[in-house]
């Protein structure tokens, strides 16, 4: 790994500028609705009542969709360097390169170590994967777990040195993907595992490399107690994650059942257009080579790559095949995929690597330049930004004191920036018997309404998207 590192000084110095640029769009976005605000507010609650079980949705809501440790990932950033848009994302980009890391160890240790940086600038530049690692999402580190299980499966399954140290690590992460996404970690690396093992014929030697009867017990030790301790603290979450979050929302298109309004109702087999977009920009260059060097393709698969190049596709495809089934889907069900994605193509492309390479560096920058257009000219006064008002209030705030209510529901982005102190509803009347400073968030949908009342009193000092923010003095 090190003659790694020093032989592509260079190479190394372009990956951690992306790294770097990342990490500052990371910290210049502000966060937003939907998920993200969500999932960093969950985590916020959390750092402020210093309480891990359970989580909180809302204040009398307890947070059921998802297992805790992401949001924990989270929860420990903020406990070590504050809560602001960089620490609330930068579980994710470690997740990321864990991820990376992992890949590389893999590879070295296939004695492909020439593949490495490829494979590192392909899954880099991988469009949907930029995104997620600089977005708090459950995402990167269920990529993370899948990936590693992936391969210490392979391990166990191919070498005859270590198995037990593979196996452990392969229980190990299932047991940490139950606390992260649940069950389905189960389902995703069981079927790619399984397919590939059927197909060689050692279906029933997984039972014996694996270890598989104490490493299905050290799994459950790992993941069982915060099941047990959520279930005891919210009664009914079990009932709503195990039979909600993976039965009904499989099978039921729109499920009703939702509690967090995350039902995303999606023609069957979506998922394969999904990969494909999570696949950009490469998805085309692979495009491109299956129609016009199919034959140049199909002339670098030796008998000898071809148990990996199929153990790869098992672990794109199977995944892809379960969720084909699926109705309520989103496109970052790809992401642990996509590991496997970019060994693929680094493997059959007929691209030079070095060229591979270049063409990463150059996917990454037009990332960024698409992200911070699309900010710049579009979410910077978009609804969904509610920190300019957020700000706006507390530099007012500090030079004359009163509470801020915004109209309408509570929105999770507006709870955040203003630590959970700011109020929400409907009727103006209630906050103007206050003769003090007060501070109000007005929505257009009600201006003909609410303006004529609150203009008397207030001035308006920003708009932002749909909100128009006033200063309402002390009238005393």
């Amino acid at each position: 790994m090190m003659r790694l590192l020093q032989e592509n000084r260079a190479w190394l110095f372009v990956l951690l500028g992306i790294l770097v640029v990342r990490m500052w769009l990371a910290s210049y976005i502000p966060i937003m609705e939907f998920t993200e605000a969500r999932y960093a507010e969950i985590a916020r609650k959390a750092f402020v009542l210093d309480q891990w079980i359970p989580l909180w949705f809302r204040d009398q809501q307890p947070f059921w969709g998802k297992p805790p440790l992401a949001f924990w990932s989270t929860t420990v950033s903020y406990f070590l360097f504050g809560v602001n848009e960089l620490t609330t994302r930068l579980p994710s980009m470690l997740y990321t390169l864990m991820t990376l890391i992992t890949l590389a160890l893999w590879l070295i240790r296939l004695e492909r170590s020439a593949l490495v940086l490829p494979v590192w600038f392909v899954y880099c530049s991988f469009f949907i994967v930029m995104q997620s690692a600089g977005t708090i999402l459950t995402d990167p580190l269920m990529t993370f777990c899948t990936t590693t299980v992936m391969l210490a499966f392979w391990q166990c399954m191919n070498s005859e040195d270590h198995t037990f140290k593979w196996a452990l690590i392969l229980w190990v992460c299932l047991g940490i993907g139950l606390l992260t996404k649940g069950p389905v970690v189960l389902v995703l690396c069981g079927l790619a595992c399984g397919a590939w093992a059927i197909g060689y014929g050692k279906l029933f030697e997984i039972f014996r490399r694996t270890y598989f009867l104490p490493g299905l017990i050290m799994m459950l030790v790992i993941a069982i107690p915060w099941y047990y301790l959520q279930e005891l603290s919210t009664p009914g979450f079990l009932d709503y994650f195990l039979m909600g979050e993976h039965f009904y929302r499989f099978t039921q298109p729109g499920w009703e059942g939702d509690l967090y309004g995350a039902a995303k109702d999606q023609p069957k087999g979506m998922i394969w257009i999904f990969l494909l977009i999570g696949s950009l920009p490469w998805g085309l260059v692979i495009l491109w080579e299956l129609v016009f060097r199919r034959k140049a393709l199909s002339d670098r698969v030796t008998p000898e790559q071809r148990p990996l190049l199929l153990y790869l596709a098992s672990w794109v495809v199977m995944p892809t095949l379960f969720f084909s089934l699926a109705g309520n889907i989103i496109p970052t069900y790809v992401l642990p995929m996509l590991p496997a994605m970019a060994v693929l193509l680094v493997l059959l492309t007929t691209i030079n690597l070095k060229i591979i390479q270049q063409l990463g560096t150059f996917f990454a920058v037009l990332f960024f330049l698409l992200a911070l257009g699309a900010y710049q000219f579009y979410f910077i006064d978009h609804k969904y930004n509610q920190k300019p008002v957020l700000e706006a209030y507390k530099k007012l705030n500090s030079v004359d004191p009163g509470p801020l209510f915004y109209e309408g529901a509570e929105t999770f982005s507006v709870v955040f920036y203003g630590e959970g102190k700011v109020s929400f509803g409907r009727g103006l009347w209630k906050f103007f018997e206050n003769k003090n400073t007060i501070y109000i968030g007005t929505r257009d949908m009600w201006a003909s309404s609410t303006i004529p009342v609150i203009s008397k009193r207030c001035k308006k000092q920003l708009q932002q998207g749909d909100v128009s923010f006033w200063y309402c003095p002390s009238i005393k």
